[in-house]
């Protein structure tokens, strides 16, 4: 993915970045034949005591400087830190090579993020709040312009012009003004608009039907229905790991029929992760559940040398399990737990 298109969806999600989920949302990101969907409810999170637990355990230092950079969205757009209501992301992904580097695919495939405000939005606050977000970004800035597309008031990021590249993203606001539309192409724009204008939902399959109605019951998942040509690329890979022998080969064969996933979070005391993995034939999903089981010692072990005793603790509140065609991780994690693992991985992130 080329720097301009990275820094354009850094500046899309930096605006988008405190949300929560609700139903509007969900209508307009939701594209037909979505094969991957997202949302993310972070007033519930909020509201929970694991999150207020988790807060209370901040430095000084570390809360202003939340509240400084919260401040700039303010004084930004006029939104306070509860107006934004809602997040949702869907997208087809069937019809995107894999095997390409161009990621000028993505100027026609259907993708749809949609957030939803408590308030009113123009397109001139959001130009503003990406202005600001732009300004304090290193490196190349693209261009914030406000324009019209094929009759649609639209805010247009248009990157450095690369031949071959992506260069360009779009938001388009709802009749109401409370909800906007981001996509990379205007046909996705028009059909987030007519969703909502009419409540036609998309047409969508009956495992991410199941996945969106569960929205209530989370405040973040993810869905991933793999299409054909992905399963085949993962399949050939086994194979090929496989071919060469050694445990490698042995441990990723159960995986060869994966089929989706799904991630869910939710909080109230403690906080609760869930993923599911469906590997498409029972067996698989014994064979997967057995090996991670016996596999978690060494990998506590391998946190342990980071993160202290604690590390070994959490193996015990690890619950893995096969279910039908399902391998399944469950855990529950207090504030404390929460900051341990954070405070550990975030230097492998460059978070720290």
């Amino acid at each position: 993915m080329t720097n301009k298109l990275s820094l354009s969806l850094s500046l899309v999600f930096g605006l988008l970045s405190t949300v929560t989920l609700a139903q509007n949302a969900i209508q307009a990101a939701m594209v037909d034949n979505a094969d991957v969907f997202m949302y993310y409810d972070l007033q519930g999170l909020n509201d929970s005591a694991w999150k207020k637990a988790v807060d209370s355990s901040q430095t000084p230092e570390e809360k202003a400087a939340a509240e400084e950079q919260f401040a700039l969205f303010t004084d930004a757009t006029g939104l306070e830190a509860d107006d934004i209501s809602a997040i949702a992301m869907s997208m087809d992904i069937d019809g995107i090579d894999f095997t390409s580097q161009d990621p000028s695919q993505l100027e026609t495939a259907s993708i749809v993020m949609a957030v939803e405000s408590k308030k009113e939005l123009t397109l001139e606050q959001m130009k503003s709040a990406l202005d600001t977000v732009s300004e304090s970004t290193e490196g190349p800035k693209p261009t914030i312009e406000l324009t019209e597309v094929e009759g649609i008031p639209v805010l247009q990021l248009t990157g450095t012009a690369t031949p071959g590249g992506m260069d360009k993203a779009y938001a388009a606001l709802s009749k109401d003004g409370k909800t906007a539309i981001i996509s990379f192409n205007v046909s996705s724009l028009q059909g987030a608009l007519a969703r909502l204008a009419t409540t036609t939902p998309a047409v969508i399959s009956e495992e991410m039907a199941q996945a969106s109605a569960s929205v209530e019951d989370q405040q973040m998942g993810l869905t991933v229905i793999l299409p054909e040509a992905v399963k085949q690329m993962i399949q050939q890979g086994v194979q090929a790991s496989s071919a060469q022998g050694g445990m490698a080969g042995a441990m990723l064969m159960p995986f060869a029929t994966t089929e989706s996933l799904q991630v869910s979070m939710k909080a109230d005391e403690d906080l609760s992760l869930g993923v599911s993995l469906n590997l498409g034939v029972p067996a698989n999903a014994q064979q997967a559940a057995g090996m991670i089981q016996s596999m978690l010692p060494m990998m506590m072990m391998g946190l342990q040398g980071q993160a202290g005793p604690e590390a070994m603790n959490l193996m015990n509140k690890i619950e893995i399990s096969a279910e039908e065609k399902n391998v399944m991780l469950k855990i529950s994690l207090t504030a404390e737990e929460s900051n341990m693992i954070f405070s550990t991985a975030a230097p492998a992130l460059n978070m720290e």
